[in-house]
């Protein structure tokens, strides 16, 4: 009889300390993984009462994907065949909240030996978790940064290179020779600087436009716009470069059309588009914007007679880091900035 006692008092204070470790989830389940036995710390962590989940396939709390793949039946089959096995995955409270678990499994067995169920103890490392994601998240921002900064680097000392060259030749033509240039000759310099002077320009506007949309955090403000006033504002911020090349623009998107979209982004995006029309267009050649209606959608096309865009180009334009570009028709490398 004290005997009997005795194990009665063991077992009371063994489910005393298992009550105490509010931290730890620890349940144990029978050989058909249903729940038999459900502590404070797994009431705390998971959110269910001990009689709302006995008898429950312990799969009530894996994830969706996790239940498809069979999980929680296979981390019971590792625990058994080696012994134990630690698992780490994200839960699911009653909530429907989700928690990151870490923690093990073994074999249960009963007083003489056999093989009753599983205990499984985890905890929750939500935070800890969040904090390593956050860190490699900060760290690939890192690396982006830093790639990006080279590349800008190299696009301001190469690209930049050239039409300042051209600037300080033509400037320095002009000081030397200003008294005895004839006209035709001083127009044909004065047309060099005007066309390095844009170049540069142009180059620095999408270097700053692609820095704006990459870091800053404008606030997204969709409202109705017209489209075809939309692409006259951003030809006429390059008209003079179009002109320059004889380039002829045909709007053709039809003075009614109205899209619901951030006016600065939309005027960016035409802006950027008819910029590498008209820089991969031959002299005198054509720049048509046009639209259509797909679907309850607006299909806006920039087309040109240009030299057209190979396949591998086509494929990182959309990218948001610089890309190595190409020359244009004026045999002058673009900034590799995608769209």
């Amino acid at each position: 009889m004290p005997d009997s006692n005795n194990k009665s008092t063991q077992a009371a204070t063994c489910e005393e300390i298992i009550n105490s470790l509010a931290d730890y989830a620890i349940i144990t389940i029978d050989k058909e993984l249903q729940i038999t036995g459900w502590y404070a710390g797994a009431e705390d962590l998971l959110g269910y009462k001990k009689e709302e989940v006995s008898g429950k396939p312990i799969k009530i709390f894996f994830t969706e994907e996790d239940i498809k793949n069979d999980i929680h039946k296979i981390e019971a089959e590792i625990a058994l065949r080696e012994g134990s096995t630690i698992n780490e995955r994200w839960h699911v409270r009653k909530d429907n909240q989700r928690f990151f678990g870490f923690g093990l499994i073994f074999p249960l067995k009963n007083k003489d030996g056999e093989w009753i169920g599983f205990t499984k103890i985890f905890r929750n490392l939500t935070e800890r978790k969040k904090a390593e994601l956050e860190l490699r998240n900060s760290y690939k921002e890192l690396e982006e940064l830093n790639f990006h900064k080279e590349k800008i680097v190299s696009v301001l000392s190469h690209d930049l290179r050239s039409p300042l060259n051209s600037i300080l030749g033509a400037s320095q033509i002009l000081a030397d020779n200003f008294d005895i240039l004839e006209s035709a000759e001083m127009e044909k310099m004065l047309k060099i600087l005007n066309k390095s002077a844009t170049n540069v320009i142009g180059l620095l506007d999408e270097l700053t436009n692609w820095a704006k949309a990459k870091y800053t955090e404008d606030i997204f403000n969709p409202q109705e716009n017209n489209l075809f006033k939309i692409a006259v504002n951003a030809y006429n911020i390059l008209k003079e470069y179009a002109h320059n090349k004889g380039i002829k623009f045909i709007n053709n998107l039809g003075e009614n059309v109205y899209v619901k979209a951030d006016r600065k982004m939309l005027l960016s995006v035409f802006q950027n588009l008819l910029s590498n029309a008209i820089k991969f267009t031959e002299l005198d050649g054509t720049i048509t914007a046009s639209a259509i209606v797909d679907g309850g959608k607006d299909i806006v096309s920039i087309s040109d007679t240009g030299i057209g865009i190979p396949l591998e180009i086509k494929e990182t334009l959309l990218q948001s880091s610089p890309v190595d570009s190409k020359k244009d028709t004026q045999k002058e490398v673009g900034s590799g900035i995608g769209l």
